[in-house]
Order: C-alpha cells, then structure tokens, then sequence
C-alpha cells in the first residue's frame, strides 16, 4: 500500500476518534447539566445547603418548616419586669396569646433564591438571611395579667401623701411625703405593649411610670408657711393666780388664733390678741376673784361651811392684766406677768384664808386661833346677846383694827343723863368691826360658853377669859384673818 492512501486512512481514523470523543463529550456535558438542573429544580422549593435564616441551618427545608422552627423560638417567650423594690414578676407568653404570625419573607426568601447556585451551597458556601419573627399578642388578656399583678393589685399597695404640716410638742412641724409604691396602671400598660411589640424580654419599671407626691418636705412654700405660723406662736405668757397656780397662754391656744392669710401664710392681728386675752383674763377673773363672793371654809365644829370675804377677797384689774397679756402675746417671747389686783385677798393659798386665822363659832361660842396650820389656842367665849339684835355680834370676815391694853370700855350714852350705858375695863382689847373686838372678861364673868349669849350676851363682843385673851393679844397682828360666822 502506498504511503500516501496510508496517510489518508489514519487521518480518517484519527478523524473519527477525535468524533467518537466529542460525542461522548457531548453526553457527558448534556448528562450532568441535565442532573445539574434536575438538582437545582428540587431547590424550587426547599432551600440550598448552607442557606441559615435566624440563625437557623434550613438547608433542604421548605418554607413552612422553617416558619415552624422561627415559631417554637418566638412563641417560647416570657417577660420579666422589675420593680421599684427589686421584685420581679413574669409574663408568659402563654398568659397573653403571644403568638408568631408569618409575614411571608420565608416564602420571598426561597422565591428570590437561585436553584443553579445549589452547587456553591454543597461547596461549603453559606447564605445567611434574616426573617422579621413578627409576633402578635392578646391585649384583653395582656390588660388582665396586669391588673392581676400584686404591684397593682395587692393589698399592701401604698398610695403616695403628700408632705403636710401638724402640731407637735408646741410647734408644727413638716410631715414628710409618702412616695407609696402604687403604679399608674394604664401608663405601664402602655409601656408593656410597646415592650412586647419589640419582642422585648425584661423591662425596669421606670419611676416615671409610678405616683409620686405632688409636696415634698423640702417644698419652698410648705416651708415658708411653717416659718409663719411658728413665728407667731411662739412664747408662753404666765400669770401666778391665788392658789399658787399658775394660769398661762402659749402655743397650744396661739396656733388657734393664727389667721391663713391666704398668700401662703398666717397673721395674728392685734385687735385678734387683744380679744382673746381679754376673754381668758374675763376667764381668769371668773374663776380666781373672791372679792365680796361666798367661798367654801373648813370650820371646826360644822365641816365645810361658806363665807363671805366682803372686802378682802382678790379682785383682779382686767383692764390692766388684758393689755399686759396684750403686749407680751405680740412680743413672741415667754414672759411672766406679775398680776394687777383691784382688791387683795389675805393669802394667794387656794382657801383664801391661809394657815393662820381666827375662828369665832357664835352657834358652838367657841373661838380657835390657828398659826401655820397648828391649832395655837382655843376657848369657850361669849358673843353678842342672841335675843337683842342690836347686841349681836356681827358675821363676816374681818382683820383687828388696832391692839392696845388696859382699856376701859364705854357703853352708849344714856340720852337722858348722857353717861355711858356701861363702864368695862378690861386688860386686852382687840377691835375688828369698830367696837366690837375680842377682850378678856373675867371681871365680870365667871363662865364662857354655853347658851349664855342667848340671854346674857355681850354688847356685841368677845368675851373671852383673860388667859385666852393674853395668848390671843401676844399673837395677832392686823394680816391675821377674822372669821365670826353663825351655823344656824
């Protein structure tokens, strides 16, 4: 065979091998883009491997599976709230129909996918996506959870006071406020909602979200109006009354005066003082004077009895203790007033007759003389005579006059022959009612006491024995009390 048919017949060989390749290239190629699509048309609906949404591994997952994945996270929710004190409460999800409610982007997820990239995915290649967990919650029963809260609902809830002033101890004094723990129930509704709308799980209860007081102790004008009633009941006034009591006006009766000025503070006028010292002096004079008024005696021989004190009883200067009470009250400072007497009692000892006096019973015809409360001397005597009225000794209370000795007596002139109706010496006299007085009498008695002044009196005096007479004289002096009283 020639050279030349041989070079032609490999060619054609050659020719038909290099064919025989491609075709079966061709079926290759042909055969794996076919797989190939067949591949990436399951990726239609399902997504490619590698494909992360939420955090999720989907890959080969259909739509509706990953939406259950996003829902069992979503819907495994609960919110903690933190209150004022520290406590904590919990709002499940369940409690509120907190619930996921699909928006679709899964499903747009897997539509804007490209299938023909499914080979990247098998490749290690990762397509990270983000859905909106869009959730839905119940409001009714949301509003229901709330109002359940103890923080709402609890019994020890304290409601915010404001800060207030009261009297203590003779002055007001600031109250402090009460912040209280009670929540303004709709506003943290509110502020819950938004929480829950942002998927959010724990919330701090702002302060904003709770009452507060409207006044605070440190409040400027509470503080001012403090100042301005303390400033004008301040002092106390005293007045020593008989008795040795001591009467006063201070705090306690001012801050009943004070007048609300009505611009945030008080006043205390002086016409307003002057009243009201004026009424407490009337007062004072009601319970206290004693001049010409009967007040109780402890007599020896009839118990209690009642006496008049005529013109030494106490009788105060209303007048004159009014205006002195007057400027002290305006001059806001403890002041003790020394009182101003119309007329002056015996003693400032709540009996008005004192430790020491003298007792002249005419009913028992007995006289004691009493010195610092201890009996000094007591003796049968003889008063004025019962049956004659003009010879009675007179009643009353009554200080001695004068004390002299060795005195003769004269009676009334006898208007026919104008001697004295009678001559009496005696060796002690001591007047108390212009002439009648206490005197001894020995010399022309020989017995006291008795019913003998019923029939045998005196002129109007007090006989008495000559000792009892001598004890009595070395004794009184004109601050000595005189109490002649008749017990019928």
């Amino acid at each position: 065979m020639s050279s030349a048919s041989t070079g032609a017949k490999q060619k054609k060989n050659k020719y038909l091998a290099w064919k025989i390749i491609g075709v079966l290239l061709a079926v290759i190629i042909i055969a794996s883009v076919t797989s190939y699509v067949v591949i990436a048309n399951q990726y239609q609906e399902k997504f490619i491997e590698g494909t992360k949404i939420n955090n999720f591994d989907v890959s080969d997952m259909q739509p509706e599976e990953v939406e259950e994945l996003i829902r069992e996270e979503v819907e495994d929710y609960d919110l903690t709230v933190t209150f004022r004190d520290g406590r904590k409460e919990v709002i499940e999800g369940e409690q509120i129909g907190y619930h996921f409610v699909p928006d679709g982007s899964v499903q747009r997820f897997l539509d804007e996918q490209d299938p023909m990239t499914w080979l990247r995915g098998k490749l290690g290649d990762e397509t990270v996506l983000e859905a909106e967990a869009k959730t839905e919650f119940d409001e009714e029963k949301l509003a229901a959870v709330v109002d359940a809260l103890p923080e709402i609902a609890g019994e020890e809830i304290v409601a915010p006071a404001d800060a207030y002033y009261e009297w203590q101890d003779g002055a007001y004094v600031i109250i402090p406020e009460i912040e209280g723990d009670t929540i303004r129930r709709d506003q943290l509704l509110e502020e819950l909602k938004s929480v829950l709308a942002e998927s959010g799980t724990s919330y701090i209860v702002p302060e904003e979200t709770y009452q507060h007081p409207d006044v605070y102790a440190d409040n400027e004008a509470l503080n001012a109006r403090v100042e301005s009633a303390n400033a004008l009941v301040k002092g106390t006034i005293s007045i020593e009354m008989p008795g040795h009591v001591t009467e006063s006006i201070g705090p306690d009766d001012l801050k009943e005066w004070i007048i609300d000025d009505q611009a945030g503070g008080y006043v205390l006028p002086e016409e307003v003082v002057r009243g009201k010292c004026e009424a407490f002096i009337k007062g004072l004079a009601e319970k206290y004077d004693t001049y010409n008024k009967d007040i109780p005696f402890a007599s020896q021989n009839f118990g209690e009895i009642m006496i008049n004190l005529s013109s030494h009883g106490w009788e105060l200067d209303q007048a004159a203790v009014t205006e002195a009470f007057t400027q002290a009250v305006l001059a806001h400072e403890d002041t003790q007033i020394e009182p101003t007497w119309l007329h002056q009692g015996f003693t400032m000892e709540a009996d008005g007759i004192g430790p020491t006096y003298i007792e002249c019973d005419i009913a028992s015809q007995h006289v004691y003389y009493f010195i610092n409360g201890e009996l000094y001397m007591d003796t049968p005597v003889v008063t004025g005579t019962a049956t004659n009225s003009s010879r009675r000794t007179p009643t009353g209370v009554y200080l001695l006059e004068y004390k002299t000795k060795d005195r003769t007596l004269l009676g009334q002139p006898d208007p026919e022959t104008g001697e004295p109706s009678y001559r009496s010496h005696v060796w002690f006299w001591m007047p108390f009612n212009g002439s009648v007085g206490f005197h001894d009498a020995d010399g022309w008695r020989s017995r006291y006491g008795g019913t003998i002044f019923q029939y045998s009196g005196s002129h109007g005096c007090v006989n008495m024995p000559y000792n009892a007479a001598k004890a009595m004289y070395a004794e009184i002096n004109k601050e000595t009390p005189i109490i002649v009283h008749w017990q019928r």
